[in-house]
């Protein structure tokens, strides 16, 4: 009887760890496979937060800046000895000129040239343009050995940077990108 007493109260006290266990397990499974998949996809997930750039909580709402993605590419592509802008062919854009297109508008203008210098190069080596975007007709060209993978970055950070801006864009901001526009090497 005391035996059976016993055996009755460790396993009572058994079931009892066992519910807690469960209820524990149950509670921190989430959490756990979270932080796993993040750690799985680290890089993928530090990539994609280095393209964002930096962002603004404001009245108008949360919007997106390119301040640190603009300063990453001034850093890599321009070199650090001299920032003096130089000519470009026919899609020369000078940071003096006096524009009287907003700064969004400008920087719309660097994309359309983006593209257009990208369509005339690959039409230099008889490359097929149409149907393909300025990013499909870079990579082409990068692995036909056509323009250096420097080149090649370089110009997808410029694309990166003119499809990331939005209307609240600055001048400021605009002339930097017209500067590693007018600094592209094809």
């Amino acid at each position: 009887m005391i035996f059976q007493e016993i055996v009755s109260n460790k396993t009572e006290e058994l079931r009892f760890s066992f519910e807690n266990l469960n209820q524990f397990i149950g509670h921190i499974i989430w959490p756990i496979t979270v932080l796993i998949i993040l750690w799985m996809y680290r890089k993928h997930i530090s990539g994609v937060i280095n393209r964002l750039g930096s962002f603004e909580a404001g009245a108008t709402g949360i919007s997106m800046t390119f301040d640190s993605k603009l300063e990453e590419t001034i850093n890599d592509f321009l070199p650090s000895e001299s920032k003096v802008i130089k000519s470009k062919s026919a899609f020369q854009i000078r940071s003096g000129e006096v524009k009287l297109n907003s700064p969004y508008h400008q920087l719309l203008n660097i994309r359309e040239n983006l593209y257009n210098l990208i369509i005339t190069k690959s039409q230099e080596f008889n490359i097929v343009t149409a149907g393909k975007s300025s990013v499909q007709l870079c990579e082409i060209l990068k692995e036909k050995e056509k323009i250096s993978k420097k080149n090649a970055d370089y110009f997808l950070s410029l694309i990166e940077l003119t499809n990331s801006g939005n209307t609240t864009i600055t001048q400021p901001q605009v002339n930097k990108v017209k500067e590693l526009y007018n600094n592209l090497k094809f």
